[in-house]
């Protein structure tokens, strides 16, 4: 089982467009299961705590239950059965559309950019590779796609790549440090038709993380991304995210 806390900030707009700056705090639980050698499962359960600070000083604050996500892994290749040094996977998923509908005191619904989820069932499609290098270096590297429906209030996110690639080298046992690099690729959002403004685009991330062990089964994580190529579409940025997680193994 597994739980995370990531904090990170994103801004998108202008004064004159009604643009707007998102502060976020997640939490995520969940848990994996191994079915059998080549055959796993993992769920994610977000929780997020959003303010949202709009151009024109008013601020709105929500706390809901995310998109809950669902991805099993099908072991496609091993170097060997035992203690491998190399692993090929097919990944598949979905995330599912739980994040509820929030409303003002009005009835209204409130901005999507508050919005814990847009509404639409994501496909999760993927495949990722882990080899253990030289000595206690291994490298990891994953390629993602999700693919959306439309959601609610008429909108439709885009189409989203991702990709991750690290090293990782562990000196001691209680010990490891990782670098690398996650990625994203992602098309226009649609509302009601219409081109959503400030959406979209490419941005890449660098990745450090420090791994400590402080018991047998154990793992805690801190983590880091920030943005280094930012390409995203528009008046659009996206801060850097500030992780905490904890991994035990039962």
């Amino acid at each position: 089982m597994f739980s995370e806390g990531q904090y990170r900030t994103e801004s998108s707009g202008t004064p004159q467009d009604g643009g707007s700056s998102i502060e976020e705090w997640s939490l995520s639980f969940g848990g994996s299961y191994s079915f059998t050698k080549t055959i796993a499962l993992s769920v994610t359960v977000p929780v997020l705590f959003r303010t949202m600070n709009q151009f024109d000083l008013s601020t709105t604050r929500s706390t809901n239950l995310g998109d809950v996500e669902a991805v099993a892994k099908f072991v496609l290749w091993r170097d060997r059965d035992f203690n491998s040094r190399h692993l090929f996977s097919l990944l598949g998923g979905i995330r599912f559309p739980t994040a509820p509908t929030q409303y003002d005191a009005q009835g209204q619904p409130l901005n999507t950019d508050i919005q814990a989820g847009p509404g639409s069932w994501w496909g999760i499609f993927g495949a990722s590779y882990y080899g253990r290098l030289v000595g206690a270096l291994s490298l990891y590297a994953s390629a993602m796609a999700y693919v959306p429906t439309e959601g609610r209030q008429g909108l439709k996110p885009g189409v989203s790549g991702r990709g991750t690639l690290w090293l990782q080298l562990q000196p001691w046992n209680w010990l490891s440090v990782r670098v690398g690099s996650d990625a994203r690729l992602e098309g226009v959002w649609h509302e009601n038709g219409e081109v959503s403004p400030d959406t979209g685009g490419f941005i890449a991330f660098f990745s450090p993380a420090i791994l400590i062990s402080p018991a047998t089964d154990w793992v805690i994580q801190v983590a880091a991304k920030v943005p280094v190529v930012n390409h995203l579409t528009g008046v659009h940025t996206e801060g850097t995210y500030a992780s905490l997680s904890l991994v035990v193994d039962l």
